[in-house]
């Protein structure tokens, strides 16, 4: 699968494997928590790959 480059936003990545589709999200939470783990270690991130590897939940009545 072929993810976006982008240069100035930065997204994660849900990739559904049962049904091959990809959704491009941005959470927040996950980019406050990247900017403290950078800041606990002392470094800049230059690149990051989120990628969460799921399945979609059918419901049942």
């Amino acid at each position: 699968m072929r993810y976006l480059l982008m240069k100035v936003h930065r997204y994660d990545h849900m990739v559904y494997v049962d049904i091959s589709e990809v959704i491009e999200f941005r959470d927040p939470a996950i980019e406050r928590r990247q900017q403290e783990i950078a800041l606990q270690h002392n470094v800049d991130f230059v690149k990051h790959v989120v990628v969460f590897a799921s399945e979609k939940i059918v419901k049942r009545r």
